[in-house]
């Protein structure tokens, strides 16, 4: 007896524990699962573009090429919305509901642009108590780091959430199935690609508030207990073949091709757009179109094309920050020839050298001694970040963030001095299309250049401090390349900031898609081997760039 009470003891002992543990692991697990989903970034991501969107509350809708077609199905006329005051407090009624947005994801994909830019206007334009992204799985995650509109949205827009679809049948062509499904019975439903661009919350509100006075007059009372009416409005893509049966209970609003609305020849007025067309962020700052005005509106809040800001209070200084790898602790010939570049070729006031261990060997004493060149050796333990997944990168942000300059990894060679006029920018980076993102820009981050309290570089900082636990698989270059789209007039894209040769035992060669290296103000050489080992052997290599590498060499 004594015998099975303490066997008894022994196994609750150890049973109890075990069952807390796991109860807390689990609660753990789902807490962490709930951060992600709603907010991702921290908050010191939050870019000084979120403002009207935090204020949307009491902000005027701005004013737009008046819209009279695209009137919905059920015959009420589309009213003009320009200027109007789009204020909750003016607008919310008694006995109608709150006034909800619902977007359906029903494909299988990245959250790209054009998505992020559908769910934008109906923020904008419609002014929602709440908006519901209703999926039937999860937009797709990218793990290097470029698509982030739906992570942007999390993070600022603080009426947002996102709900799985209670049945895959939502996503259906039937308009009259879809709406049975949902019990929000005055909604507005976004289907497809579509994207407001002439309608306010002030007309959809009074067209309810007109439709529930008519029913509460003309409704009979046995009809009112069997089933109550539905009057909602679904914004549909006129490409997509929608069907509807019950029109007294939905309104539909078919949105014209883009190609259509935005023709040169024979525009026509809408007040929502299909967009059967692929948007390109590089098109969206530059081009001065119709379309191109309006989503620059929609997205940054001025119709002009989107441009690095000149602070020439504020310039970037003319320092060069070297950061080495931490198992580096003699110089090579490329150091060599990268340090002594930038006084020769240029014109830096100073450069400094950031690596875990001080640098030693002939070629430094060189450079100390007989150069004589400004240089300083500032020790740093970037490695020691080991909670994120860049962690040169981290500290080479902090560094521009706190002292401004000009920063690069070891093998860069400068060619010529930045124009003041170039500097006078927050930040420079240099933009080129990467093989692995063949429809997109990407940008060089081997080199950048940037002000004391940059906005790009503490807005990249951010992001870069999180990419382990959120985004393990991400690439720096993608995380610059989302942080240009957000801010763009916080950095200025110059091709001229550098030019990539892929170096080989004998000889190096200009990388596909870069400008010859006497063309760029730096270049950057990169072995696919073993460097030279002695200056004799580096100016021995054969190229574009060997008789600049002789002369600073021989200098």
């Amino acid at each position: 007896m004594w015998r099975e009470q303490k066997r008894i003891k022994i196994v609750l002992s150890v049973f109890i524990p075990s069952l807390l543990f796991a109860l807390l692991a689990f609660q753990a697990h789902r807490c962490i699962n709930i951060i992600n989903l709603r907010n991702p970034y921290v908050l010191e991501q939050l870019t000084f573009h979120s403002d009207w969107i935090w204020n949307s509350l009491s902000e005027k809708v701005p004013s737009l090429k008046e819209s009279n077609n695209g009137k919905p199905e059920n015959g009420q006329d589309n009213e003009n919305t320009s200027g109007a005051k789009d204020s909750h407090k003016s607008i919310l009624l008694e006995q109608l509901p709150p006034f909800i947005v619902h977007y359906l994801w029903c494909i299988d994909g990245h959250f790209e642009l054009n998505h992020y830019l559908s769910v934008l206007s109906a923020i904008y334009f419609l002014h929602p108590d709440e908006l519901i992204i209703h999926y039937r799985t999860k937009p797709r995650a990218d793990s290097q780091g470029y698509w982030r509109w739906l992570e942007d949205l999390q993070r600022d827009v603080i009426f947002l959430s996102l709900k799985p679809l209670k049945d895959d049948s939502s996503c259906h062509y039937d308009i009259d199935k879809v709406g049975s499904d949902f019990s929000d019975q005055a909604g507005v439903f976004l289907l497809g690609d579509v994207l407001i661009t002439n309608i306010s919350r002030s007309y959809l509100v009074n067209h309810y508030a007109k439709l529930n006075e008519e029913n509460h007059k003309h409704r009979r009372l046995e009809e009112e207990e069997k089933e109550e009416r539905k009057d909602q409005l679904f914004i549909v893509s006129s490409l997509e073949p929608y069907q509807i049966a019950k029109s007294h209970e939905h309104s539909v609003l078919r949105c014209p091709s883009f190609s259509d609305v935005y023709n040169e020849k024979h525009p026509m007025n809408a007040s929502c757009v299909s967009l059967n067309k692929y948007l390109h962020s590089e098109e969206i700052l530059q081009r001065d179109t119709v379309f191109n005005r309006f989503v620059r509106k929609l997205l940054y809040g001025s119709e002009n094309a989107v441009q690095g800001k000149k602070h020439s209070s504020v310039q970037i200084p003319s320092a060069v920050h070297l950061i080495l790898q931490d198992d580096v602790t003699e110089l090579t010939p490329l150091h060599y020839v990268s340090i002594k570049s930038a006084f020769l070729k240029g014109q830096a006031d100073s450069l400094y050298i950031h690596s875990l261990h001080q640098p030693s060997g002939e070629l430094w004493d060189r450079l100390k001694d007989g150069d004589n060149l400004n240089i300083k050796y500032i020790r740093s333990e970037a490695s020691a970040h080991k909670d994120v997944k860049h962690p040169f990168m981290m500290y080479a942000l902090y560094t521009l963030l706190q002292h401004g300059g000009i920063l690069h990894f070891g093998d860069v060679v400068f060619v010529s001095p930045i124009p003041e006029v170039t500097r006078s920018a927050g930040a420079i980076v240099s933009p080129h299309y990467s093989k692995y993102r063949l429809r997109h820009r990407s940008i060089n981050t081997d080199i950048m250049a940037g002000a004391v309290g940059s906005h790009f570089i503490q807005a990249m900082l951010a992001m870069v401090r999180q990419q382990k636990s959120t985004f393990p698989g991400s690439r720096v270059n993608d995380i610059a390349s989302h942080v240009v789209e957000q801010i763009p007039e916080s950095v200025a894209l110059d091709g001229r900031l550098t030019s990539h040769q892929v170096c080989y035992e004998t000889h190096c060669e200009v990388e596909g898609g870069h400008t010859p290296p006497q063309q760029a103000y730096t270049t950057r050489l990169r072995w696919t081997g073993k460097g030279p080992e002695s200056l004799e052997e580096l100016k021995h290599i054969q190229g574009p760039f060997r008789n600049d590498l002789v002369a600073i060499i021989d200098a």
